[in-house]
């Protein structure tokens, strides 16, 4: 009995150790965008190596009166990592590369001072690809719980106009 039991525990710490050293997922929620929308911004990564990654970012906005315009993005991104060591996944600074599905709508006021008329608009629904790239810091601690913060910009394929990212998230890898 005593054999077995020894046999289970070297068992299960051979599990603890090889389920500790394949952590390669990551999730992840933009606490800046639900703070200011509000808004749902989720992320999920999954690590090629331990300097590369891709994932997706999705964004719902959950407030009609926001200063986005966005309703919804999706975004597959590619993410590489500048660190000096090789001990945690995703633990530096990272460029990332996305492109981006958005779909909104956005409004022309139409003022008329002349006139005591109310004011009108036109709500102009938009649905646009983008490109963009992003810059940050990931840091990962013992747990294998993140904190991020980045800053990027991705510009409309269509049009002129251009709209900034910013990242202040919390995680945790699995």
């Amino acid at each position: 009995m005593k054999n077995y039991l020894i046999l289970l525990l070297l068992i299960c710490g051979l599990m603890t150790s090889n389920a500790q050293e394949l952590i390669d997922k990551e999730y992840r929620l933009n606490v800046f965008e639900l703070i200011s929308g509000p808004a749902l911004g989720l992320s999920y990564e999954k690590y090629w190596n331990s300097q590369s990654s891709y994932g997706v970012y999705t964004f719902i906005n959950l407030n009609e009166d926001s200063v986005r315009d966005e309703n919804f993005e999706v975004a597959p991104y590619v993410r590489f990592y500048f660190k000096e060591t090789e001990y945690l996944y995703g633990k530096s600074l990272f460029l990332e590369l996305f492109t981006s599905f958005v779909s909104g709508e956005t409004y022309d006021y139409y003022h008329y001072d002349d006139y005591s008329y109310p004011t009108v608009y036109e709500d102009n629904k938009f649905n646009r690809l983008a490109l963009g790239a992003m810059v940050g810091k990931k840091w990962v601690n013992k747990s294998n719980m993140t904190f991020e913060t980045g800053i990027g910009v991705g510009r409309y394929l269509s049009g002129d106009s251009a709209y900034a990212r910013l990242h202040l998230s919390i995680g945790k890898q699995f």
